[in-house]
């Protein structure tokens, strides 16, 4: 395609173009150099309900009035930038009274000196595909709040804390989850664990892998023979979804407490001194194997310390396990001392800043005040 130095098409290419434009099931339109609106096809015109002249001098008119400025700014930006942008907008046929959602499109077309000549835009009905995906978004934060727990245990030597950080994308929620409660027979039940997938399937998923830890836990001393439970009852599901989780059990009274990893990251450990250490994990995700042989791990939690657990969210963060992980460790020294009421929520701020992560947080600790 060839461009005049006024930004004009020559003969041959504007025949080309406009024939293309005005046969295509889209709606397309330029800009000249100077971003003036000079061009927009028919199926442009007859959606819009707008004239040459309008759609020259006043396009903005049919969209909506909340979304103008934001429109406005983008466009700023890219011309200012001689960049492609594109942005949602909801847009509506001139004398008309509902609002659609359209992608706006448009690139810059440079001539041999790199100079902006032309801009070439289209905009493209989205409205089902956006307002499926806000009803999804809806859901998913409904079910985030009736299936994260509402409240932790309270008990006389032992302090616990927890945070949950959904994905940026709202709509990519996924299947983290934590758990700490209180057994018949005085012990504390801690997990906290992941499933793979995202959205309303990896939630009510990840609701089921809950329910089922808490019921197996009922009766069990060794969290080996809970999570082998929980893996039975998972196997009788078919297409299970990748599932890591670590429990454990703790004694309020001595601090001993023992865990059981599937697939999971380990505990950090911080000491009273401020120390943190990453303790011992492994084993097999939930649903891998028939007789998985999770290995359980002993440990004592004395004055002043405290267990933090966490799902990979956090350690993925910056896309960088190794440094996420050291990360993580520096944060919970840091985080979890004996004064410091909200661990959990400090550790998310010391890693988080002001960023909100790709992928779910959850994040449990468990502090002893003896």
């Amino acid at each position: 395609m060839h461009v005049s130095r006024d930004g004009g098409l020559d003969e041959h290419s504007a025949a080309f173009f406009y024939t293309l434009a005005e046969m295509i099931p889209q709606m397309v339109w330029t800009k000249n150099a100077d971003g003036v609106n000079d061009y927009c096809n028919r199926r442009f015109r007859e959606y819009m309900n707008l004239t040459i002249d309008e759609f020259a001098n006043n396009s903005w008119i049919v969209c909506h009035p909340e979304d103008a400025a934001r429109g406005q700014a983008v466009w700023g930006e890219a011309r200012r930038n001689g960049s492609a942008y594109e942005v949602e907008l909801r847009l509506r046929p001139k004398d008309k009274a509902e609002y659609r959602w359209f992608l706006v499109r448009a690139v810059p077309y440079r001539d041999d000196s790199g100079r902006v000549v032309k801009w070439f835009g289209s905009t493209t009905d989205i409205d089902v595909q956006k307002r499926y995906m806000e009803e999804q978004e809806r859901i998913v934060r409904v079910l985030v709040d009736l299936l994260s727990p509402d409240d932790l245990p309270v008990l006389e030597h032992v302090r616990l804390d927890a945070a949950y950080v959904p994905a940026e994308n709202v709509a990519a929620v996924g299947g983290d989850f934590y758990t700490a409660l209180i057994l018949p027979d005085g012990r504390l039940l801690f997990a906290i664990g992941d499933v793979a997938g995202h959205g309303i399937s990896a939630a009510v998923m990840m609701e089921r892998v809950r329910s089922a830890i808490v019921t197996a836990s009922v009766g069990h001393e060794n969290p080996a023979d809970v999570l082998a439970q929980v893996n039975r009852v998972l196997a009788l599901r078919h297409g299970l979804p990748f599932v890591t989780a670590l429990l454990g059990f703790l004694d309020p009274e001595s601090g001993r407490f023992t865990y059981s990893c599937a697939g999971h990251p380990g505990p950090v450990l911080v000491n009273a001194r401020g120390e943190a250490r990453l303790l011992d994990h492994g084993g097999l995700p939930l649903g891998v194997s028939d007789e998985p042989g999770f290995p359980t791990f002993d440990g004592s939690l004395r004055s002043g310390e405290a267990l933090v657990l966490y799902t990979d969210g956090i350690t993925e963060f910056r896309r960088d396990i190794d440094a996420g992980q050291e990360l993580l460790l520096s944060a919970a020294a840091r985080c979890c001392i004996a004064a410091e009421k909200f661990p959990a929520q400090s550790i998310r701020r010391d890693v988080l800043g002001e960023k909100e992560p790709r992928d779910d947080i959850a994040l449990l600790t468990i502090t002893s005040t003896r």
